[in-house]
């Protein structure tokens, strides 16, 4: 059977690299076996049964036709990755007026929200169409239980002890760093919980 596995919440990891590593190790402790491929080659590898699974997010689907090699679909629900890094000179931005200054700060801020809003919106569309049969082949969509997802996340742990080491060698403070992305989870899934999106409250 082929399939793949994808992860999606509201959440951000706190360091990419970590991320996908302690996603990998996680697997491997599962029983996968990794090899590495970008996402734009699983789609041979699936078609042609070199790889079993691949991990993406549910937009790619569509985007790279992989609703044509896969039978299966899991949600895992680990995590988004999204970061944008937008610079400007600064003597063009000092010889701005201040409204000026203002609109570029503003911008830079709803972008964030913007990006999520086409994301968010992308996934659900890809999610409905295997659910509602919306392509030529029936992709199943498992939903991880929570029992799995909980054996999943304590396999991490070990992984979790090494980054924590690796961190504070080069003098960060890991469980500091892991409060202020916990805090900030808490602070704005509270958030979502009363308020819905951002841009649905309008």
């Amino acid at each position: 059977m082929q399939g793949r596995c994808d992860q999606f919440d509201p959440g951000y990891r706190w360091q990419k690299s970590a991320w996908r590593r302690r996603l990998r190790q996680s697997l491997w402790r599962a029983g996968a076996t990794m090899v590495n491929l970008s996402v734009y080659e699983a789609y041979q590898g699936l078609d042609t049964g070199l790889i079993d699974c691949t991990q993406g997010y549910s937009y790619i689907i569509q985007a790279l036709k992989w609703h044509e090699v896969i039978d299966s679909y899991t949600v895992l629900n680990w995590g988004q990755i999204g970061g944008y890094g937008m610079f400007m000179n600064k003597q063009s931005h000092d010889a701005r007026s201040d409204d000026e200054k203002a609109v570029m700060t503003q911008a830079g801020t709803e972008l964030a929200d913007k990006f999520a809003q086409i994301v968010i919106g992308a996934n659900s569309k890809a999610l409905k169409a295997m659910r509602e049969g919306g392509y030529e082949r029936d992709v199943k969509v498992i939903e991880v239980s929570a029992e799995e997802r909980a054996a999943l996340n304590a396999a991490t742990e070990p992984f979790l002890a090494d980054w924590k080491e690796n961190a504070a060698s080069v003098g960060l403070n890991p469980d500091h760093m892991i409060k202020v992305y916990t805090d900030a989870v808490a602070e704005f899934t509270a958030e979502f919980d009363a308020k819905g999106y951002p841009w649905e409250r309008n």
